[in-house]
């Protein structure tokens, strides 16, 4: 059981169930009500389907030589589960794992369209869809610079969007607004998780944003990701838009301070990568968590 758990790389989970937690507090501090049982199949549904989509992403890296070429992978952050590399699972196995749990996944997705509405189908369909597609050929758009994009979109946007849904059965720009942080940030734990996979990628034929911009000039590049974030968050607690609880995301800050910095000091380095790579996902963490107690305590 221990091998299956750690083939759907649970130490990233958390960048699915932080903002499913943030869309059902928007919409409790939005209705003033919490449809729990509702809440429960979203948060098993997303989480069934992002193990699934990891497992998928490595079956394909097998197969397009990514994880084996890398001989030095920064586990548990970088190179895979490596299940199939040590042997704990077949390529076949992997296979029918990731499809088997993104299946059950879209079963109880559409079990929630039918108590909620269609519109969740459509945000279902775009994430499940594209999910799967980062890795999986013809597309494989973790291969041509869009991985981070998509991965922001999947993990941020669309989740949050999709967790709000349920409870309200409708959308916001407020709820859109909001997860455009935590879309940063989820987006930026693949971007630092590219720098020690940089030269297997490039080998594998992975055009990763790293691949694309090079190691040195990306580094430059990663701070973008929390100033733009903080910045988000500033200006709707300046203008109202958020609830002053949500000034909690800025205990992040920290975080981000070192992730810029050793980004920086040791992009080349891939070893001296790890506390980069660790801060970049307390800073998601940190951050989605602060402003899902914002909209908590604001309801």
């Amino acid at each position: 059981m221990k091998t299956w758990l750690l083939a759907t790389r649970p130490q990233f989970l958390t960048a699915i169930i932080v903002p499913v937690l943030l869309g059902t507090a928007m919409a409790w501090a939005s209705t003033q009500q919490l449809q729990l049982t509702l809440f429960f199949i979203a948060l098993v549904a997303a989480i069934l389907c992002h193990a699934g989509a990891n497992v998928l992403n490595d079956y394909y890296d097998h197969l397009n030589q990514a994880d084996e070429l890398n001989q030095d992978p920064l586990s548990p952050f970088a190179g895979g589960s490596r299940m199939i590399q040590r042997q704990l699972l077949s390529p076949r196995q992997m296979a029918i794992y990731g499809w088997a749990l993104m299946g059950i996944g879209c079963v109880l997705g559409l079990l929630l369209v039918g108590l909620t509405g269609w519109g969740l189908l459509i945000i279902g369909f775009i994430g499940v869809s594209t999910g799967v597609l980062y890795s999986m050929p013809p597309l494989a758009l973790h291969s041509r610079a869009l991985g981070e994009l998509f991965v922001g979109i999947n993990f941020g946007l669309l989740t949050v969007l999709g967790a709000y849904y349920v409870q309200t059965e409708t959308v916001s720009w407020l709820a859109v607004y909001t997860a455009l942080p935590v879309a940063l940030l989820v987006s930026a734990i693949l971007y630092i998780n590219g720098f020690p996979d940089c030269e297997t990628d490039q080998q594998a034929g992975k055009q990763t944003l790293v691949v694309y911009l090079g190691k040195q000039r990306a580094s430059q590049f990663f701070i973008l990701f929390p100033v733009l974030s903080f910045a988000l968050i500033g200006l709707g607690l300046a203008v109202g838009w958020l609830p002053k609880g949500c000034a909690f995301a800025f205990l992040a800050m920290p975080f981000a301070v070192q992730a810029v910095r050793v980004s920086h000091e040791h992009f080349a380095q891939k070893h001296a990568l790890l506390p980069a790579m660790k801060s970049t996902i307390l800073l998601h963490l940190i951050v989605s968590l602060g402003l899902t107690l914002g909209f908590s305590l604001a309801s």
